[in-house]
Parts: structure tokens; C-alpha cells; sequence
């Protein structure tokens, strides 16, 4: 014996499902359970757009990044290029005051 969701016993599974397309509390709950999958499914899709959207804005960080190191180790070479050249100037410079110094 086999029993509906609304308290009916039926003897084959068969007999059930004949009922069970007719019967209301079943139906309901179906429909329940469609309705809500329905809802997760929407979640879920929610909550992937939320990812693919964190995903390309880290991906725009990570560019962003790259480009200021980038731009951070340009900068750092610049200033010791500048700080060779000061070096050289003041060897220059010593050079010629002691140049000066002498005559």
C-alpha cells in the first residue's frame, strides 16, 4: 500500500499516479517546489552576475596594478639615473675647483 500526500492509500504505484494528477494537495506541493526552485535558480544567477562582476573589476585591479609597478620601477630608475648624474656633476665640480684652486 502506497500513500498520498493527502491521506489516501492506494494499492500499486500506478493507481497513485492516476490520483496524484488529479489531487490537489499534491499539485500544491509541486507547484511549491517549482515555485522555490525557481527562486534558487534566480539566486543563483544573481549571485553568478555578483561574481563575473567582482571577477572583472579584480582583473581591472590587477591591470592597474601591474601598470603602476610598471610605472613605480620607471620612476626608480629615472631617480637613480638622476642620482648618477648628480654624482658625476659633483665629481665635476671638484675637479674643477681644485683645477681652480691650483692655478
Amino acid at each position: 500500500m502506497i500513500k498520498c500526500e493527502c491521506g489516501r492509500w492506494f494499492s500499486n504505484k500506478r493507481a497513485l499516479a492516476a490520483h496524484q494528477s488529479k489531487c490537489e494537495v499534491f499539485r500544491k506541493r509541486k507547484d511549491d517546489e517549482k515555485a522555490q526552485l525557481s527562486e534558487l535558480k534566480q539566486q543563483i544567477s544573481e549571485y553568478d552576475q555578483k561574481i563575473k562582476e567582482q571577477a572583472e573589476e579584480n582583473d581591472t585591479l590587477v591591470q592597474e596594478n601591474k601598470k603602476l609597478k610598471y610605472e613605480l620601477e620607471e620612476h626608480r630608475i629615472a631617480v637613480c639615473g638622476l642620482k648618477r648624474k648628480c654624482e658625476l656633476l659633483e665629481y665635476d665640480n671638484s675637479k674643477l675647483k681644485e683645477e681652480i684652486d691650483c692655478s
